[in-house]
């Protein structure tokens, strides 16, 4: 596939609203369009079962809703989000904190899932050259971008410091919508989550309450029609 590029004044109107957008972005694949409603999805690098499963509940109950799903590429929920997208026949963005070569991308277990997404019509993006391998603080920079894309970012499982957060507050700052999924209390990767919902995130058990932060009609109304 071509390696293309996107500069500032052609992004997508959600990414240019954020604070200090990025001057371009590299991509391969199929680039998000104005009218997409893209969903970020992030979590633990380390779920737990629960967490495993009801991010893939969450996913399965967007298909065919023509929801656009964006995540990190990492290991954990990342993962497990682009996998449901790509079986529920979603388009999904990888955004990763490296370039978007084959040779760089992170994390490298993930290559073949990076080539997945591809080949189901997604799209793999970085506002790092192509080349360019992952260093720490690349990460909060990238996530702003996440955040960014969509109107609306899902936190699945985090601990109260954690990359999942920063996506989560950029996303406040730049006056998007906040959900998380509520986990036990006590629970070290709920604690991110639960915090997220005492200061005012939407409470998401499943994908109709997405449908409703979105706007957009449940699936359960559309199969009454």
């Amino acid at each position: 596939m071509e390696y293309k590029h996107i500069l500032r004044h052609n992004f997508p109107e959600n990414l240019r609203e954020i604070h200090k957008p990025p001057e371009k972005i590299h991509y391969i694949g199929k680039w998000i369009e104005d009218d997409e409603i893209c969903v970020t999805v992030i979590g633990s690098r380390h779920p737990t079962i629960y967490g495993q499963n009801i991010c893939k509940e969450i996913i399965n109950g967007l298909k065919d809703t023509g929801v656009t799903i964006v995540s990190g590429l990492a290991i954990g929920i990342d993962s497990i989000a682009h996998e449901q997208a790509i079986i529920n026949n979603l388009k999904t963005v990888a955004i990763p904190g490296s370039g978007i070569h084959p040779d760089v991308i992170y994390p490298r277990r993930n290559g073949i899932l990076a080539k997945n997404i591809l080949k189901s019509g997604g799209c793999i993006a970085s506002q790092f050259e192509i080349k360019d391998r992952a260093l720490p603080w690349m990460f909060p920079v990238r996530n702003q971008v996440m955040a960014g894309l969509s109107k609306l970012t899902i936190v699945i499982e985090a601990k109260e410091k954690s990359g999942s957060l920063i996506t989560a507050y950029s996303a406040i700052n730049s006056n998007r919508e906040v959900g998380a999924i509520p986990g036990p209390v006590g629970s070290e990767l709920s604690s991110g989550t639960n915090s997220l919902l005492k200061r005012g995130a939407h409470l998401i058990t499943c994908g109709d309450d997405v449908l409703d932060i979105l706007g957009l009609p449940r699936k359960t109304d559309l199969h009454k029609l």
